[in-house]
């Protein structure tokens, strides 16, 4: 249940926190406790409330993750899929992709340096969520056209690779 699942975070958490402190310990102990406060201050903490480089607001992930995600962003029944994926939220799958998803934009949205490439990490939970929630469209119209597009498509992309200079 929830409290197991809680007690597993919790856990991977501390274990996380050793890993990055038995680090920490073992720098500051070759390098001094100048690149100690260099490192956790300047470099980390500084970051996050004050970027020298990249400072931009918060919102500024949105019109970007339009772009990110284009062409499915602007696909109008991929939205309409999305809508119903309200209906599929006691589903274990989506429940990760969730909570892998959300966190980390609130979070990054939230630091004051930004970069596009940084949503990367987000992109197969939105990809996985996006499949959950176009199953049921795909289920629809998977008669009309049978497989021949999507195997048509896909020879046609290795054949393009074959062009593709090494």
């Amino acid at each position: 249940g929830w409290v197991r699942a809680w007690g597993l975070i919790a856990l991977s958490g501390t274990v996380g926190l050793v890993i990055a402190g038995a680090w920490l310990a073992a720098a500051t102990a070759q390098a001094g406790t100048d690149y100690l406060l260099e490192i956790v201050y300047a470099q980390g903490l500084g970051r996050v409330v004050d970027s020298f480089d990249h400072d931009l607001p918060f919102w500024w992930y949105l019109p970007v993750l339009a772009v990110v995600a284009f062409p499915w962003a602007w696909w109008l029944d991929g939205w309409r899929a999305l809508a119903g994926l309200r209906r599929h939220l006691d589903e274990p799958g989506v429940r990760l992709a969730l909570s892998w998803a959300v966190p980390v934009f609130v979070m990054l949205s939230l630091i004051s340096g930004k970069r596009a490439h940084y949503l990367m990490g987000m992109l197969p939970a939105l990809s996985l969520l996006g499949a959950r929630a176009l199953e049921p469209l795909l289920e629809r119209h998977a008669g009309r056209f049978g497989t021949a597009p999507a195997v048509a498509l896909m020879l046609a992309g290795a054949a393009g690779l074959a062009w593709v200079p090494t």
